[in-house]
């Protein structure tokens, strides 16, 4: 078995990820949108399920390198570990961010009356019906 780490990668698992954020991005734009009215058939779309098994595969997928390692009887270097993967998500969540505290804006200026925490009314009083 190779040892570099593109050769241990396993292409099932990542698209098996890659499935569930579909699907989790799907019930986000489905909700978001509405598409199917108020309490729509959201279990159509299973958001809820494919985080778990993102996650679940996450860890899977991330624990191949460091197990394989301690097979062979190598330590793993957590040291190195910590940097890389810093980068590798910091980067993308900063611009995920930015990206999210534009279009924010934006819809703000333009005035948009969408689900949104600024769309909601926070008058500190207590629904209709409720004591």
């Amino acid at each position: 078995m190779a040892t570099s780490p593109k050769a241990e990668r396993i292409h099932a698992l990542d698209g098996l990820r890659g499935v569930a954020c579909v699907a989790v991005l799907l019930l986000h734009v489905a909700t978001m949108l509405e598409l199917w009215g108020e309490g729509g058939p959201y279990p159509l779309i299973p958001g809820t399920p494919a985080v778990v098994v993102f996650f679940v595969l996450s860890g899977v997928v991330l624990s191949i390198a460091p197990l394989a390692r301690l097979r062979e009887g190598r330590p793993y270097d957590w040291l190195g570990y910590y940097p890389r993967r810093v980068v590798r998500l910091g980067l993308p969540l900063v611009a995920a961010v930015a990206l999210g505290v534009v279009a924010g804006l934006v819809s703000w200026t333009l005035g948009s009356t969408g689900r949104s925490a600024t769309a909601i009314d926070f008058g500190g009083t207590a629904p209709p019906g409720r004591p």
